[in-house]
């Protein structure tokens, strides 16, 4: 069961590591625990550079109601999606 749990987890990191687009893994806080390389390549910072900051450092950010439901869904056990526009190291959004 351990070594599944593992190779599941093998192949989702490929999966996410060669994805066309960003990914970003966050915890409850806010802070981003994990990004993919198309994620550091469209906003111009490495990995270690991004990982362990809040992601609103890097967004455009949420109206407080929408950040509110999605914090909602996380805490009922749901799995969300959603799309964000981001900051670059340079400004550009």
């Amino acid at each position: 069961m351990e070594r599944a749990l593992r190779d599941n987890e093998a192949r989702l990191r490929i999966f996410v590591e060669h994805a066309g687009d960003a990914f970003s893994l966050h915890e409850a806080g806010g802070n981003i625990i994990d990004v993919n390389q198309q994620a550091c390549d469209s906003m111009g910072y490495t990995r270690e550079e991004i990982i362990g900051r809040p992601a609103q450092k890097f967004g455009i950010g949420f109206s407080q109601e929408y950040e509110r439901e999605l914090i909602t869904r996380l805490d009922r056990g749901e799995m969300v999606t959603f799309e964000a526009m981001n900051r670059r190291r340079d400004g550009v959004e």
